[in-house]
């Protein structure tokens, strides 16, 4: 075989590697609906993602009801508690809205909270997302604007204006030119995209998808946040099924769950059974009369 027709079958096997541009996708972003239950949402088993990799991919889900939405990711940042992402589509098509306790179910700033929480260690911050960068706690966060020149860190919060309520996302990754992000409630039409690729953009950041509806706000930082390195947000078909809602409790904090909870990666379930989780194993009994959920620190128990 000669050298030319070596060649071009380098060449050939070169442009068979290369990847498909990606399809253009739609812009707009359904904002938060009023909500239509004050029922307790209780998470489904985990639907499987379309494909390996998240970034900027949409995956088809769907609330069966305002209280039964099931997980669609994981996102993991270093050795803090993994989270799980919820869907936020019913019946394809319109936001649950469900609200309980003062925090509304699966929106962005649901996971945003959750996060800061259970897995940093931070205080929660009031507020639809749009309200975060001012309503966060001076004592606990750090806050910064495009003219700060701030690095963001894994664990972040990145903040935009716009829609309804602007939106938040937390950042499990950072290189010289881009971030990713993960996410609740951006999507429509029963797609959902939990992880986002962020372009940085003039020593800030810029909007997911070329979103032309949402602009740069804040970086919110946990002051108690170490730095991290960067982490991942994988598919719901990464986590054993056999797991249950025990999957994402870490074995420090193992123990008797109410159904309804979301403590410490809990994913919820039955809000009248009572789940024990140990090492990421799941067994359960109904309670008689109620669960009862206890402070963070207390363990749930049946009436």
């Amino acid at each position: 075989m000669g050298r030319r027709t070596l060649a071009l079958l380098a060449s050939l096997s070169l442009v068979l590697l290369l990847p498909e541009p990606p399809e253009a996708e739609a812009r707009a972003r359904r904002g938060a609906l009023v909500p239509r239950s004050s029922s307790t949402p209780t998470p489904t088993a985990p639907q499987e993602a379309s494909a390996a990799s998240l970034v900027d991919t949409a995956v088809a889900c769907s609330c069966t009801s305002t209280s039964s939405c099931p997980v669609i990711a994981t996102i993991r940042v270093g050795a803090l508690s993994a989270q799980p992402l919820y869907c936020n589509q019913l019946h394809g098509a319109v936001n649950p809205g469900t609200r309980r306790g003062g925090t509304w179910y699966f929106q962005c700033a649901e996971l945003a909270n959750r996060w800061l929480v259970e897995s940093v260690g931070a205080p929660r911050i009031e507020g639809n997302a749009d309200a975060m960068c001012g309503n966060a706690d001076r004592r606990a966060f750090d806050v910064h604007t495009r003219a700060d020149g701030y690095e963001p860190t894994p664990g972040d919060l990145l903040v935009w204006d716009g829609y309804t309520m602007g939106h938040v996302a937390v950042v499990t990754s950072v290189s010289p030119s881009r971030m990713l992000v993960a996410n609740q409630n951006y999507g429509r039409n029963g797609q959902q995209y939990p992880s986002l690729l962020v372009p940085r953009t003039r020593g800030f950041f810029g909007s997911p998808k070329g979103d032309r509806g949402l602009s740069a706000k804040c970086v919110i930082h946990p002051k108690r946040l170490p730095r991290q390195p960067n982490g991942t947000v994988s598919p719901a078909s990464s986590v054993p099924a056999s797991a249950g809602p025990c999957a994402h409790v870490r074995s420090a904090q193992d123990g008797p769950y109410c159904g309804a909870s979301r403590q410490n990666g809990f994913s919820g379930g039955d809000p009248t059974i009572l789940y024990t989780c140990r090492n990421g194993v799941t067994t359960s009994r109904r309670c008689r009369s109620a669960c009862v959920m206890e402070p963070a620190g207390k363990p749930d128990h049946c009436d």
